[in-house]
């Protein structure tokens, strides 16, 4: 595995907002950044091009706190386009990006830098997802597991025990010397970008992992990744990346890429976007899409046999099984 020199000294976090007609939620979004115990030292707000009231909301809080720092675009760039902005004007060791329309728990900043102080080796601290549908209001939590305890996993561990699972970008605080030894967000990834950088930095450094629900993910029709996955874009971009993980850049951690199973969250996608790129199929990568037919095929042979009728149920187990 790769290593590099860790954080040295006290952790400082810069946490990065960009803001796209947000404003109904971003008055939340920072109160929840500003009454952590633990204080960033400077809260980056991106307006993109709003068309709301957004930038007028952000520039109030900023006149209100001092480590609230407004930027603005003169037009709307995208949500990497901004995240790369805030990440070229942060100053701190530790960076977090924080969806605007997202809820962040209390205590989330304290007990996550807290564990990277305690293990400066580690890429970034992740804890267990939780979202929070729009329209109900209900709070769904979800836990990996992956440790009774807060602690370090190095690379070799955390292949072994995440059976699937993805570490999420709204759950993770990222050391930034490590985001930018992996190539920083790769822009055509587009919605799946954090997703990518935070495995390879975990694949490579490894991870401080707490377990609990400690920020929260909303879930809407509008959000940046559920608009991007409509038509045919999002076959698009998992092409690219398949394409990523076989380039010698990356090389070094396909293969825990395809141990870990991180790559079946994208399922059967995945596998018909490969399909459409036969260089897709070499060094390693088949190893992981074979897999993942199978598993669609088990899945699809449950469906029929759940909606089966009992009576022929009871006759394929009488004479066929």
């Amino acid at each position: 595995m790769s290593s590099m020199q860790p954080a040295q000294g006290s952790p400082s976090l810069s946490v990065i907002v960009p803001v796209f007609n947000h404003a109904h939620y971003l008055g939340e979004a920072l109160e929840a950044i500003l009454s952590q115990s633990f204080k960033p030292r400077e809260v980056i707000v991106i307006d993109d091009g709003s068309t709301d009231d957004s930038f007028s909301i952000m520039s109030e809080w900023a006149s209100k706190h001092n480590t609230v720092r407004c930027i603005r675009n003169e037009r709307n760039l995208g949500v990497i386009a901004s995240v790369k902005r805030g990440l070229a004007v942060a100053s701190s060791t530790y960076v977090y990006c924080a969806a605007a329309d997202d809820r962040i728990l209390p205590g989330f900043f304290e007990t996550s830098m807290g564990m990277l102080s305690s293990f400066p080796e580690a890429a970034l601290c992740c804890s267990d997802p939780g979202i929070i549908e729009e329209e109900s209001g209900r709070i769904v939590e979800h836990a990996f597991r992956w440790s009774e305890r807060p602690c370090f996993l190095p690379p070799s561990r955390l292949v072994t025990i995440m059976q699937g699972a993805s570490i999420t970008g709204h759950t993770s605080i990222t050391r930034r010397a490590a985001l930018d030894a992996v190539g920083g967000y790769r822009p055509e990834l587009a919605w799946h970008t954090d997703w990518f950088a935070m495995h390879v930095m975990a694949f490579r450094f490894g991870i401080s992992y707490v377990p609990g629900c400690r920020s929260l993910l909303r879930v809407h029709p509008s959000s940046y990744s559920a608009a991007g996955r409509k038509g045919g874009r999002q076959a698009r971009v998992l092409r690219r990346l398949l394409r990523l993980l076989r380039s010698k850049e990356y090389s070094d951690v396909l293969p825990l890429f395809i141990a870990s199973g991180v790559l079946r969250a994208f399922g059967w996608p995945l596998v018909k976007a490969s399909l459409r790129d036969p260089m897709s199929w070499i060094s390693g990568t088949r190893d992981v899409l074979l897999p993942m037919l199978c598993d669609e095929g088990r899945r699809r042979r449950q469906i029929v046999w759940t909606a089966a009728p009992s009576p022929v149920k009871a006759l394929y187990r009488r004479f066929l099984k």
